[in-house]
């Protein structure tokens, strides 16, 4: 679709980097007679833009954003500010514990708070994580634009991926915005969303091994994938974008289905219980429907359906063999080699031990467990175990007692 390949990109201070290198011939002699010195420079930073740039896609980013992270020691509380960034900082010096506060402070400008380039606004996740948008250019960054170092980096990287997508005759349109971000040694992770189709694209051909993405069957199978992706992506983004009625209907129809498939059915594929989908529904249907609310409505509707397509990407949903079944297998089974005396001691148990085996081997299709029917299954394996240990221990103390009063009766005789 594009004709330009793309790598790893890192910014520097030369400008734009062209994308054509001269005439090159197909003898690599004739080549380098025909290049100057500066077009073979000029090719060497094109190799080192191509390795630079690197697609990622949103659950990298959501895997990074729960690690551990330490304070920039350069947002410590003297400058009025502290922020948590997206990238860890190792701590170089203390942070002060205590701070006088000024008259007037955040009743005029702060002085000392720096600001970000021209049209870039804050936002913040419901969570506490800041983020920026350029509404537009539409591009959205977890990165910390205060910072003018790295507010430089973006920009330089956005200036070069807005000439690579004008090369391939790609715009951003209404519906389409560029995420952002840096990787190791300043690296750009980038990734493209449309949210008219719900899915997310890349400028540059690429692989799910790539962006750390399972294996696939079909290009309608990778599509359930992108479509959870790019969920995992609104999950993330969510304060500045809204979701459609449509999609919350179908939401709430899901859950319905979900809900009824589970109480009627032992084999519901269902991510979520009964009575967890009831208590959904419920919450969704007391969300305000102001402005106000917008994006913790795009939260609480993404997190949902992000979990939601990833289980309609396990089962295969809309594939030729989907998994209708929990208990359904659609890999091959590796044998299971039992012993002889395994045999035999189901045997003398009247086969319980089989049938708490195969419980057990239920409970793992395909190299896949359902959390909630596992829960249910270890809850009413341990109700049987305590009770076992009940009756055992009554019996013993009931055949003791019988022992002892056969023993006095036999001493009075």
């Amino acid at each position: 679709m594009f004709g330009v390949s793309l790598g790893r990109v890192r910014p520097s201070s030369t400008g734009p980097l062209p994308l054509s290198n001269g005439i090159r011939s197909s003898s690599g002699d004739n080549y380098r007679s025909h290049t100057h010195p500066r077009e073979e420079l000029l090719e060497g930073q094109h190799r080192q833009f191509r390795h630079d740039l690197r697609p990622v896609a949103p659950g990298t980013m959501k895997k990074a954003r729960y690690r551990d992270k330490n304070i920039d020691p350069r947002s410590t509380f003297s400058l009025r500010y502290c922020l948590l960034l997206s990238r860890p900082y190792r701590l170089t010096r203390s942070i002060q514990r205590h701070y006088h506060i000024p008259q007037g402070l955040f009743v005029y400008s702060d002085e000392d708070l720096s600001l970000p380039p021209i049209g870039w606004t804050e936002q913040c996740h419901p969570e506490g994580q800041t983020y920026w948008c350029h509404f537009h250019k539409k591009i959205v960054t977890a990165e910390n634009m205060r910072d003018p170092l790295v507010a430089q980096t973006i920009v330089d990287w956005i200036t070069k991926l807005e000439e690579l997508m004008a090369v391939n005759s790609h715009t951003l349109g209404n519906s389409r915005e560029l995420v952002v971000g840096l990787g190791s040694n300043n690296a750009c992770e980038y990734y493209l969303v449309d949210h008219s189709q719900q899915l997310l694209y890349w400028i540059e051909q690429t692989d799910t091994p790539l962006l750390g993405l399972p294996a696939v069957s079909s290009i309608s199978h990778l599509r359930l994938l992108l479509r959870q992706q790019y969920y995992v992506h609104l999950e993330l983004f969510c304060m500045h974008v809204g979701v459609t009625q449509f999609v919350q209907d179908r939401l709430m129809s899901t859950l319905a289905f979900y809900c009824i498939d589970g109480m009627t059915s032992m084999l519901s594929t269902s991510p979520y219980a009964p009575g967890q989908c009831q208590k959904f529904l419920h919450i969704l249907g007391g969300v305000p429907t102001s402005n106000a609310a917008i994006g913790y409505k795009t939260f609480i509707v993404a997190r949902l359906l992000a979990e939601i397509y990833g289980a309609y990407f396990i089962h295969f949903r809309g594939e030729a063999s989907p998994r209708l079944a929990r208990s359904q297998r659609l890999f091959p089974q590796a044998p299971i080699h039992t012993d002889l005396w395994y045999h035999v001691v189901n045997t003398i148990l009247w086969c319980v031990p089989m049938k708490h085996c195969q419980n057990l081997q239920n409970q793992w299709i395909d190299k896949l467990c359902n959390r909630y029917q596992l829960q249910d299954f270890l809850r009413q394996m341990s109700l049987e175990w305590s009770s076992s240990v009940y009756y055992s221990t009554g019996m013993i103390l009931y055949v003791s007692y019988l022992s002892s009063a056969s023993a006095n009766f036999s001493a009075t005789f």
